[in-house]
């Protein structure tokens, strides 16, 4: 999932490029609300990513070894394997959404980054230029 939100984020200009390309002139309106959405999902990726297993996993390699991978022993059976859980509609969905929010989570901090290192790297472009330009 980490890696599927990276990839996604380091494609992202692609990807908006061929969301936007089937709206008309007032593109101005559908970038905030895309822009808000993906900022909105993303804060639920945070939650979601502190409340689900995940979370546990990705912090259980800085722990001191005593850190039980798996179900963690939260579950109804304790991490013993009693606690079956029904398979519906509503389970399936809301895995999917957590997972996903996860997932768009690590593009859009992959985004982010991006963006940063464009930005100095312009900066560094432009003290660059003003230096070989004053000779």
């Amino acid at each position: 999932m980490i890696l599927l939100g990276i990839h996604i984020g380091l494609h992202w200009k692609w990807t908006k490029a061929n969301i936007l390309k089937f709206y008309d002139k007032s593109i101005k309106p559908i970038k905030v609300t895309i822009n808000a959405v993906i900022i909105a999902i993303s804060c639920w990726g945070v939650y979601a990513l502190s409340k689900s297993s995940m979370g546990l996993w990705l912090t259980a390699i800085f722990k001191n070894g005593n850190s039980q991978i798996g179900g963690m022993g939260r579950g109804p059976g304790g991490g013993r394997g009693k606690g079956v859980q029904n398979i519906t509609f509503s389970n399936i969905f809301q895995t999917f959404i957590t997972f996903l929010s996860i997932t768009i989570l690590f593009a859009f901090v992959t985004v982010m980054i991006e963006k940063i290192i464009n930005y100095v790297a312009n900066q560094g472009k432009k003290k660059l230029q003003l230096t070989t330009g004053s000779n």
